[in-house]
């Protein structure tokens, strides 16, 4: 999975306003952070969210959601 942080005023360099947002490796499913609350445990522990199949040491590892585990598309 991929980390996006929240980023607001940048779209002169190309950059989308968005909120805290988490996209999955295989399909670009976007996991989006609740900005009301700290960050969920798993993401602050390093881990995937539930359902979703990491492959790859953790310096260079892909993350892929449920969907992509369910159609094969998992990398």
């Amino acid at each position: 999975m991929t980390y996006r942080p929240g980023t607001y005023g940048l779209s002169v360099l190309g950059v989308a306003d968005d909120e805290p947002r988490i996209i999955c490796d295989g399909c670009g499913l976007v996991y989006r952070l609740r900005t009301d609350r700290p960050p969920p445990r798993w993401f602050l522990d390093g881990k995937s969210p539930r359902g979703w199949w990491r492959r790859g040491p953790s310096d260079a590892r892909e993350d892929s959601c449920p969907q992509c585990v369910m159609t094969g598309r998992a990398r």
